[in-house]
């Protein structure tokens, strides 16, 4: 008698390590450009944005503000990710982009 193998070779159900890694490469690579430009207009927003009498508040506020998204982020996560879960994902992003 002759068995059957039903499991499916291991190179279609392995993900693609080098495109995952190029991916990965490139969405670090992009949020590093983002902080990287914030940094250099910071003086130009600051003057723009939060005019003071003192330019260190200004820098401040700037700064301040920018921190407040690395805080803001994990919560957004946590709270669209359970929508997303409940709701689907086609609504979540629906909602984010509204």
């Amino acid at each position: 008698m002759s068995t059957l193998n039903t499991t499916a070779p291991l190179s279609s159900t392995k993900p693609n390590l080098h495109k995952t890694l190029f991916a990965t490469c490139i969405g670090n690579a992009l949020e590093w450009f983002d902080i990287a430009v914030y940094g250099f207009f910071a003086s130009y927003i600051a003057h723009a944005f939060f005019p003071t009498s003192d330019p260190s508040v200004s820098m401040l506020l700037t700064f301040g503000s920018f921190g407040v998204s690395f805080l803001i982020r994990p919560l957004g996560a946590i709270v669209l990710g359970n929508y997303a879960d409940r709701h689907g994902r086609k609504r979540r992003y629906c909602c984010r982009l509204t």
